[in-house]
């Protein structure tokens, strides 16, 4: 038997190549064919020529850049695309349509596209008859308009500033002089719209400078009246300076502390004259000259007391008048106390009126510094407007010299830098390369056709694919007979009549693989089933019957298919009993068996009688049968309905040893075949085979030859057909 499939195998590039080998006749005729076609449309096209104008974008300095500060050639992406905007715009097309005087005739081209749009025009105006002349002339216009812009094209040259304008049209020599009559439009546009600007900015500065001129005046009349008026304050008031402002304030600290000092001292003389203790403030009453006199004199009258007391008592008479006396300079040193105490307390007051009056002056001076101040703060800002005004002045003022100077001179912010000529070579249509792209994608879609089919035809071609979908060994591929007229031979016949055909040489490799080993243990019962009907599994258990019987092997045929049985049919044995009247218990089992005409094989045709045998298969008398033939044959085939129509083969698999699944090359469907499997492994015993049957040996040999020995060249020496 052919070996499993390794877990996880997958189909290889050379499953891929011979996909397109065998399928090679299709991509080569859908690839010539397609690119027959695409090279007939190509050259049926009127050759059109391409003739491109180049320009330069440099703007000039403008007076928006002049404000600020822009450089002169700076050029963004959004201004090179804007001039590529203006270079399609419709303005300009229609100013070129106009000059050139074109016609639609002369700008279109023999295009499929135009000529589609020339017969939709013609039956329009065969359906609503002829427009008004100048409905005619407008429309005329515009369809000329139109298919310039379509004929247009303007691309920016790289990250460079030049602009490309390539027109293309039948003749050469028109395409050249148009495109160059856009260019020099587009410069005659620019140096125009320059030339506006300049004015429209000339007379904006114009009244700009009128005004700034109005403001410049006023700020210097209100610095003059300002002046003339300051001067006349400094004449009077006679300025203050910084000088006085200092000697005052310190005038009027000394004047301070004097005060303090004679305010301290005032309240301590006071103090001291309400407590009678007077000679406690000698020290502050020194500087006055009859009170130490009389101080001297109290002292002087003391000494003497204290004499006399000594000498005379404190009764002496003279003592006691010494005691009037010193009473009286008692009295008027108190007096004079007094009287300067007085003096302090007015001198306190003039010290504090002193500083009042410095306190009041230092005011005044203040308020007038202040003042002074703030005029010099108003002078600076009054200078300070007019310097700006004057400032503001002169740019603008420049500004309209240099504008006035470079409206004699004005260019535009382009110039060509190459103008378009004839071209030599046509733009379109290009042969070469539309035959190398047309062939490339029909070969693509010729390629992504055969994967199409590939996809929609899900039967299967090859044992390896069974292996790799199924998981289930292929044991043999049975190659297709001739059909039709050329069938001479039936298939069942061919093992007898064509003993060394490659039919017959196929069969007898499956058949020794399969009764390899059988021993003396009895008859090995093969189930023969497949998917539908019609995949020649019937032909397949006759002919394995008839081989293995030609080979001195016992071998009995049973026609499983109770509905439509077919064996005794294709035998030629005409209607007879069979196997639904064994099942029934109608008849015994040797009075059933038929002898096949051409060889020693038996045969158990269907009946007469199966609408009442259905579902008889798992019964006890389908198990006696098997078991007789068991007894007395060494091969039984077993060939049971189709899967997808019944479910006998699952009934009769219970006494078979080998379950073997047909599969018709390239027709049964993958998808069907899968869901019938998974009901078969589920039987005891599961599949234990496929045979792929009917196969095409040329259309196999070019998908796996490998597979199909009986399909090498080389060994047809041993094959009779």
């Amino acid at each position: 038997m052919v070996s499993q499939p390794r877990d996880g195998q997958e189909y290889t590039l050379v499953d891929i190549f011979h996909v397109i080998w065998r399928r090679k006749l299709l991509i080569a005729t859908l690839t010539v064919a397609i690119t027959t076609v695409t090279m007939a449309l190509v050259t049926s096209v009127q050759p059109v020529f391409t003739a491109k104008t180049l320009v330069l974008i440099e703007p000039q300095r403008a007076l928006t850049d002049l404000e600020f500060g822009k450089p002169a050639d700076s050029v963004d992406k959004s201004t090179v695309a804007s001039q590529v905007e203006i270079l399609r715009s419709r303005s300009l097309a229609s100013e070129v349509v106009d000059q050139l005087k074109l016609e639609p005739a002369m700008l279109q081209t023999a295009g499929i596209e135009d000529k589609l749009q020339s017969w939709a025009a013609q039956a329009i105006t065969f359906l609503v008859g002829e427009a008004p002349a100048f409905e005619a002339a407008l429309r005329n216009h515009k369809q000329a308009v139109d298919i310039f812009l379509d004929q247009l094209e303007v691309v920016r040259e790289g990250d460079s500033n030049v602009l490309s304008i390539s027109l293309t049209l039948g003749d050469p020599t028109d395409a050249a002089r148009i495109a160059n009559s856009v260019g020099e439009h587009y410069l005659a546009g620019q140096l125009a719209t320059k030339l506006e600007a300049a004015k429209r900015a000339s007379d904006w500065l114009d009244s700009k400078l009128a005004v700034l001129r109005a403001e410049l005046e006023a700020a210097e009349a209100r610095l003059a009246a300002f002046a003339d008026t300051q001067d006349g304050e400094r004449t009077i008031s006679g300025g203050v300076g910084d000088y006085e402002l200092a000697n005052l304030r310190q005038e009027m600290v000394e004047a301070g502390l004097d005060r303090q000092a004679l305010v301290s001292r005032y309240g301590r003389l006071e103090r001291l004259f309400r407590s009678g203790a007077f000679e406690r403030g000698a020290d502050d009453l020194a500087n006055s000259v009859l009170l130490q006199n009389l101080h001297a004199l109290k002292a002087e009258l003391l000494r003497r007391e204290a004499e006399l007391t000594s000498r005379y008592g404190e009764r002496h008479p003279r003592i006691l008048a010494m005691a009037n006396e010193k009473t009286e300079l008692s009295a008027r040193i108190k007096d004079e106390q007094e009287a300067l105490l007085e003096d302090f307390k007015a001198r306190v007051t003039i010290a504090q009126a002193k500083e009042s009056q410095l306190q009041a002056e230092l005011d005044q001076l203040k308020a007038a510094t202040a003042a002074q101040s703030r005029q010099q703060v108003r002078r600076a800002e009054l200078v300070r407007d007019v310097d700006l005004k004057r400032e503001l002045y002169q740019s603008y003022f420049s500004q309209f010299e240099a504008m006035t100077d470079s409206e004699s001179v004005q260019s535009a912010d382009a110039r060509i830098i190459s103008e378009a000529i004839p071209p030599d070579q046509p733009s379109a249509p290009k042969v070469k390369f539309a035959f190398a792209v047309s062939s490339t994608l029909a070969t693509l879609l010729a390629l992504v056709i055969v994967c199409l089919l590939e996809l929609v035809d899900r039967g299967f071609r090859t044992g390896r694919e069974i292996e790799l979908r199924l998981g289930l060994g292929v044991m043999m591929l049975v190659p297709e007979l001739q059909r039709g007229r050329k069938r001479t031979t039936a298939p069942h016949d061919m093992v007898l009549q064509h003993p060394r055909s490659r039919y017959a040489e196929v069969l007898r490799h499956g058949l020794a693989a399969l009764l390899a080993g059988q021993g003396d243990e009895g008859a090995r019962v093969l189930l023969l089933t497949s998917t539908a009907p019609g995949e020649g599994k019937s032909n397949l258990a006759l002919s394995l019957g008839r081989l293995a019987a030609r080979e001195g092997r016992r071998v009995l045929v049973i026609d499983g298919d109770l509905r439509q049985p077919v064996l005794g049919d294709r035998l030629e044995l005409g209607p007879a009993i069979g196997l639904s009247e064994v099942l029934l218990g109608r008849a015994a089992i040797n009075e059933a068996i038929g002898q096949d005409p051409n060889s020693p094989m038996k045969i158990l045709a269907g009946g007469l009688a199966p609408e009442q045998a259905y579902g008889l298969g798992a019964g006890r008398k389908f198990g006696e049968l098997v078991a007789w033939a068991r007894e007395r044959f060494d091969v039984v085939l077993l060939d049971s309905p189709p899967l997808s129509a019944v479910a006998d083969a699952k009934l009769y698999a219970a006494q078979a040893d080998i379950l073997l699944y047909v599969i018709q090359w390239h027709r049964t469907k993958q998808s069907l075949v899968e869901r019938t499997l998974i009901d078969l492994r589920r039987l005891d015993p599961p599949p234990s085979a496929a045979i792929l049957s009917r196969v095409d040996l040329r259309a196999h040999a070019r998908l796996a030859r490998h597979e199909t020995g009986f399909g090498y060249p080389e060994l047809k020496a041993y094959y009779s057909d």
